[in-house]
This record gives structure tokens, C-alpha cells and sequence, in this order.
């Protein structure tokens, strides 16, 4: 309970230092967001900040810019190999798969022994899997559900595929976590840790449209907040699971933590996408119903009482085609 509230405390503090920095940052890039080295004094004398700071965040987001976009320059001699990567990750989500079902069967009872080692390995190695394929194609890592590259038959396929694997991995990556503390012989909370990967998402999103050098602030809040939760588990592990263990779990929970939120951007990006086609085509195909129908909606245009499904008018003994 008192690492508990030490904990809060502490992150309270990382929150309100980060939050304060934020918004001083952002009052100087509003008053003069495309500042120049000409002018590197201070924008406010408020302010001791100087545009260099700017400058510096900037040379800090454009390399993270590149490798999203275009993925690692070390790692794209990988791209050639991205069918192997994609069967390669099918085949261990099917195993994942049958471990998580193996665990169901057994009442969710934490799994132990050799099948608990077989299916952390098996995270390990996907997750390993997943953040070198996408640093080897950047954006274009979702090249399979492209209908100019695939056709829209298989896009559609490759995207219900791509959503199970990314549904199957999350659930094994949550039940893992879970025996892992339990084969730590001991208790403590995962959730500080996890939660700062959707905050850090939403966070570095804004400030991707609206303030980019957020994303600076946003990668050292999460980076600081991930440090704490590793500290928590290896003094929480240790002393009855040994230096190895708390090395095992906090190795886990970064590169599955890493690798699912990767394939979850990729995954969302595209779910937005698909949303929003869904969208237009209700609102068209609608529009071209209506005018098919020769303008006559769900009311009769003479006496304006609703028609049935057959399109007559009860009250006229009117049909309308």
C-alpha cells in the first residue's frame, strides 16, 4: 500500500512537470510557430525557453517521422522477406491461439511448467517478428489490404485476418502477464505500466495534428512512466522469484507491450479507414435508393402519411413504384 501511494505520487509529479512544460512549449510555438534561426532569443521574456529548444525537438520527431513513414534504413534490406514475415506471424498467432484455448479449457487456471515457457517464448518471438516487419516497411507494412496491390476480395479477407491476429495476440499478451506474476510467487499491478501505452498514443496523436514537438514530451512521459513499472516489478519479484524472473517479466512486458501497440496503430489506421468507407457507402447507396425510387421515401407525397412496406398508401389506395 505504501509503494502504492509512493508510486502515485511520484507519477502525479512526472504528470505535472511534463503537463507544465507542455503547455509553456506550446505558448511560444503559437506565438510564432515558423521561427527561424535568425531569431533565437526568447519569444516572451515569461519565458526562458529559446527556439533552439524547438529546433532540438524537432531534430528529436523527424527521425521517429522517418522510420514510421519509411521504416528503418538498417532494417529494409528485411522487406524482401515480408511474405516470410507474414506466414511466420500467422503461424505463431495460430499457436498462440491453441494455448490461449488449452488455458480456457482449464477454467483460466494460470499456466505453469513447460506450456507456460512455450507460450511466453512463442510472444517473445511474434512480437520480435512483428517490430522487425514493420521497421523494414514503415507505413507500408499493411501492403495486404490494399485493393490496388490485392484486389478487393482479398483485402477484405486480409483485414478480418489482420483484426483476429491482432484480437488473439492482445488476449494472450494480457493472460501471459498474468502467469507470469503468478509463476513470480508474488502480487503487483501491471496497470500503471500498461495504461501509458494508450495514453502516450492519444497524446502523441493531438499533438501530431496540432503541436508536434508534444511528441517529444509524450515519448519521455512514457519512457518514465515505463522505468517505474519495471522498478515495480523487480522489487516486487525478486525477493521470492529471483533476479532472472524479474528480468524474464519485465523483458515480456516491454516487447509485447512494443509489438502489440505497433500492429494496433497499423490495425486502428486502417479501421478508421474502413469506418469511414462504410460510411460513405451507406449515405450513397441511401441517396441512390431514394432516387431510384423515383423521389418517393417512406411517405406519400399527397397526403404525407407514412407508407407501408410495400409502398402503398393506405389512405389514398396509392402505390408508388
Amino acid at each position: 500500500m505504501l509503494l502504492s501511494k509512493n508510486m502515485k505520487k511520484i507519477v502525479s509529479l512526472i504528470i505535472l512537470i511534463a503537463s507544465v512544460h507542455f503547455f509553456e512549449v506550446s505558448a511560444i510555438y503559437a506565438q510564432n510557430p515558423k521561427d527561424t534561426t535568425e531569431n533565437k532569443t526568447s519569444l516572451n521574456n515569461k519565458y526562458s525557453i529559446k527556439v533552439d529548444s524547438l529546433l532540438s525537438y524537432n531534430q528529436f520527431i523527424q527521425p521517429i517521422k522517418q522510420v514510421f513513414n519509411h521504416g528503418a534504413a538498417w532494417a529494409q534490406k528485411f522487406e524482401p522477406y515480408r511474405l516470410v514475415f507474414i506466414y511466420f506471424i500467422l503461424s505463431l498467432s495460430v499457436a498462440l491461439f491453441i494455448v490461449r484455448k488449452v488455458r480456457k479449457k482449464r477454467g483460466e487456471v494460470p499456466l505453469e511448467g513447460s506450456l507456460h515457457i512455450a507460450n511466453w517464448i512463442l510472444l517473445l518471438l511474434i512480437s520480435l517478428a512483428e517490430i522487425f516487419y514493420i521497421l523494414s516497411l514503415g507505413s507500408s507494412a499493411t501492403w495486404f489490404c490494399v485493393p490496388d496491390q490485392m484486389g478487393w476480395t482479398w483485402t477484405s479477407i486480409n483485414f478480418v485476418i489482420f483484426g483476429l491476429v491482432v484480437f488473439n495476440q492482445l488476449l494472450s499478451y494480457m493472460n501471459i502477464l498474468r502467469d507470469l506474476q503468478y509463476n513470480s510467487y508474488t502480487e503487483f499491478n501491471w496497470n500503471l505500466g500498461l495504461y501509458a501505452w494508450p495514453a502516450f498514443l492519444a497524446l502523441a496523436i493531438l499533438s501530431s495534428i496540432f503541436f508536434e514537438p508534444g511528441i517529444f514530451i509524450a515519448i519521455v512521459l512514457l519512457a518514465l512512466i515505463q522505468i517505474i513499472q519495471i522498478v515495480v516489478i523487480f522489487i516486487k519479484v525478486i525477493p521470492k522469484g529471483g533476479v532472472g524472473h524479474a528480468i524474464l517479466c519485465s523483458t515480456v512486458y516491454l516487447f509485447g507491450a512494443v509489438a502489440t501497440t505497433l500492429v494496433l496503430i497499423h490495425f486502428v489506421i486502417l479501421l478508421i479507414i474502413v469506418l469511414f468507407a462504410l460510411v460513405v457507402a451507406y449515405f450513397f447507396l441511401g441517396a441512390l435508393g431514394g432516387s431510384s425510387s423515383g423521389g418517393v421515401g417512406d411517405f406519400c407525397p399527397k397526403c404525407g402519411r407514412k407508407l407501408d412496406f410495400s409502398k402503398n398508401c393506405h389512405h389514398c389506395n396509392t402505390h408508388y413504384y
